[in-house]
């Protein structure tokens, strides 16, 4: 299933109780640019109190899920974040709140909703493009059938990621979800059958 990711960056900045809140949402299609995006934000406000942060990797239903409270009592920050987040419809996506505290203590509830409230902010103004979801397939075929596998995948549209040369071709490829069945069909009925076909996370 398709899903949308950030296609921008976002602010959004806030001042409540004399503590300043700053919130980043951006794009991030793996945990080292995840991990990427952390450092430029410490970089960026290096004398903060916190720097809070949740996180999607990969499709929001089923994607790993990161948060961090960055020593703000349990649960006020990182996982508020988060449920802004979830609730959003993003996925490959993170948001930073930093945090400069005021000197007026907030209590837990309103930890959670000025944390929210300020991602929201940014999440808000994010543009989505959409996410194609892929498979991995992995095929084998013998040297000769190589052309007519290749314009195949090439006619579907199928990004070629890896390709070996042992006792006979071996293609690593991702697959648009949704295509999978079709393009296996096809590729058998090109190959007049002469073909192994491995949907990844199978064992047909």
């Amino acid at each position: 299933m398709d899903y949308k990711t950030p296609d921008n960056t976002a602010r959004f900045e806030q001042t409540i109780k004399k503590s300043r809140f700053i919130a980043i949402s951006t794009h991030v299609p793996d945990r080292e640019r995840f991990d990427q995006f952390l450092d430029r934000v410490s970089t960026e406000f290096p004398d903060a109190r916190h720097i809070c942060y949740g996180g999607i990797l990969g499709a929001p239903t089923t994607g790993q899920q990161l948060f961090n409270d960055d020593g703000e009592p349990s649960g006020t920050a990182g996982k508020p974040i988060l449920n802004v987040l979830l609730h959003s419809g993003y996925g490959d996506v993170a948001t930073a709140v930093v945090r400069y505290f005021g000197g007026v203590k907030l209590g837990a509830g309103g930890l959670v909703r000025a944390y929210s409230g300020s991602a929201s902010g940014a999440v808000v103004q994010l543009s989505a493009r959409t996410v194609e979801q892929t498979t991995d397939l992995y095929l084998e075929v013998e040297f000769a059938l190589e052309n007519t596998i290749r314009h195949l995948l090439g006619e579907s549209g199928v990004s070629q990621l890896d390709a070996r040369y042992e006792h006979n071709l071996q293609i690593h490829c991702a697959v648009p979800a949704g295509q999978v069945v079709h393009l296996s069909e096809r590729l058998t009925d090109v190959t007049r059958g002469k073909i192994l076909i491995r949907i990844a996370d199978s064992d047909s």
